[in-house]
Parts: C-alpha cells; sequence; structure tokens
C-alpha cells in the first residue's frame, strides 16, 4: 500500500488493545497492533476501518516490536528514512542496514541528532 505516509518516510504503530481511532488522527498505513490477542491491522482511510493482516512474517515482525518498546508506550513512529522530528523514544527506524531504537526524544524541526538512535537488535 503506498500511502502520502509511506513517501514521507514515517508509518504510525499503535500497540494497544483498545481501537487507537478515538484517541488520533489516522493515515492510510497506519498499523494497529492488539498485543494480548496478537492481532494485527492497517488502516484504510478510505474505507474508514481497520483491515486484518494476517501475513506471518509481518505478524511475528510486530511482536518482536513489543519486546523492543517500553510496555507502556501505546504507539510508536517507524522510520523508513532518515527520521526528522519530532520523534520520541523507542521510534524505530530501519536504515537499509541495521534496526535502530530512538533513546532521546527530539521535538524541533531539523534537529536530528544520529546520537538519539542506538542499534535495536544486536547479534
Amino acid at each position: 500500500m503506498e500511502t502520502a505516509e509511506a513517501i514521507e518516510g514515517r508509518i504510525e504503530c499503535f500497540f494497544s488493545e483498545n481501537d487507537p481511532r478515538s484517541n488520533t488522527a489516522l493515515s492510510s498505513g497506519d498499523y494497529w497492533f492488539r498485543v494480548q490477542s496478537e492481532e494485527l491491522f492497517v488502516w484504510d482511510s478510505t474505507e474508514k476501518l481497520w483491515l486484518p493482516i494476517e501475513d506471518k512474517e509481518t505478524l511475528e515482525a510486530f511482536k518482536r516490536a513489543t519486546v523492543l518498546i517500553n510496555p507502556t508506550a501505546e504507539s510508536l513512529t517507524f522510520f523508513v528514512v532518515t527520521p526528522y522530528p519530532p520523534y520520541k523514544e523507542n521510534d524505530l527506524w530501519a536504515d537499509g542496514l541495521h534496526l535502530r531504537r530512538c533513546i532521546k526524544a527530539r521535538n524541533k524541526p531539523l534537529c536530528f541528532r544520529p546520537s538519539n538512535w542506538v542499534l535495536a537488535l544486536k547479534n
């Protein structure tokens, strides 16, 4: 699914049992992972509904992501381009070689700092 958000390089991912639709504005391509039941959905803004994702590899990636994030965090941003603020602790960045996790939030525009990011997975 090619969306404006994917083109911009960021997708919001929600980790909660409750539908995040009441707490935030959603964009096509955003994900919702129900942690307890291990169900994954993607938001379709045309239809205004969550579509189930049953791809086993994608589901497994979200299960692994729950280990990386703060258990009290209900969302994270997943970047596929160099992150740009705002970003928060536990956001993830796939730079083409490694998966990185944010350790220091940044709110000021144009203030990306590589030192805010560490390897999320170590061999």
